[in-house]
């Protein structure tokens, strides 16, 4: 069975993913993300998830590690909402040491 991708996020940010054709769970507060999370670390549905960091950031701890150990699917917080200069080689390098277990660099 071929794996999907999910977005868990903001209502206001949803329209760019689900024009994509990428599967969208809108959750308007960390209580329905935290909800959206466990149902989707429980399903063999997708591959991956991706997460609107500021909700993970207020999951209870125990939930916070299940969802950075999680291997299949494989977690992906972002920050969809935050403002300002990223490095972005830096959290693309971030990114794929946690997928893979290895330091690679960036070049850009």
């Amino acid at each position: 069975m071929e794996k999907r991708i999910l977005v868990i996020l903001d209502p206001d940010v949803a329209p760019g993913f689900q024009l994509a054709g990428i599967d969208v769970w809108t959750a308007s507060t960390p209580e329905e993300a935290q909800k959206f999370a466990e149902q989707a670390l429980a399903s063999e549905e997708y591959g991956i998830v991706i997460l609107e960091e500021e909700f993970l950031e207020q999951f209870p701890q125990k939930l916070k590690d299940q969802v950075m150990d999680s291997v299949i699917p494989l977690v992906l917080p972002v920050s969809i909402k935050k403002t300002g200069k990223i490095d972005v080689a830096e959290y693309l390098e971030s990114i794929i040491k946690r997928a893979t277990g290895y330091q690679i660099k960036v070049r850009g």
